[in-house]
């Protein structure tokens, strides 16, 4: 079996498998943020859960934040800022080390508003790679946090949960990629540039 490697020239022997892009098709990305909202609410009660196994002395306490005037609910609007920053930023991370890793190009990364994005518009990458570009952050991140929740202090705890969740949920996009790619048993390339992926297989 050949193992195929990161190219800049597409070989002439693909052809278009189709493409996933969420910039053009404003009701799947609805129903992509529906989804994703929906793993938010499951994921969070999951971490939940587990963090009382991690920490059973938080049982019955839950978590509680008060906003008694204007600067309480400014530092927790800026809390959640820097929580959603910080995932953004290493999630975007991840996908950006492995596209570096993978090709020795730097990836390009870009902001949308709705969502964020590492790419590597110039680069036909191997299924097999690209399914470690595409999964690795939702993988590591969420090992990490668990590692991080069994350790840290109960005053951790809370902003542990929510990055963890709202990486996980954030990861739907990446998911459905990585799904849709494992069910195309002839795709052999995909090119991401940010906005979607581009799929190739051979004529």
């Amino acid at each position: 079996m050949i193992r195929l490697a990161p190219t800049r020239t597409l070989p002439p022997n693909y052809q278009s498998a189709g493409k996933i892009d969420l910039s053009t098709d404003p009701r799947a990305l609805l129903i992509l943020n529906g989804v994703g909202l929906l793993l938010f609410i499951a994921s969070g009660a999951g971490l939940y859960r587990l963090a009382l196994v991690f920490h059973p002395h938080l049982a019955g306490q839950g978590f509680s934040y008060a906003i008694h005037n204007l600067l309480d609910l400014l530092a927790a609007l800026a809390w959640i800022l820097g929580v959603t920053g910080l995932m953004l930023l290493v999630h975007e991370g991840i996908h950006g080390l492995f596209f570096w890793a993978f090709t020795g190009s730097r990836p390009r990364f870009g902001f949308r508003g709705y969502y964020a994005f590492a790419a590597a518009p110039d680069w036909f990458i191997p299924r097999h790679l690209y399914l470690i570009v595409a999964l690795s952050p939702v993988i590591a991140i969420t090992l990490a946090g668990l590692v991080a929740m069994s350790v840290s202090s109960p005053g951790l705890i809370l902003p542990l949960i929510l990055l963890v969740t709202m990486n996980f949920s954030g990861s739907v996009g990446d998911m459905l990629v990585a799904g849709w790619l494992l069910r195309q048993a002839d795709v052999d390339f995909a090119q991401d540039y940010g906005d979607g992926v581009q799929f190739y297989r051979p004529v």
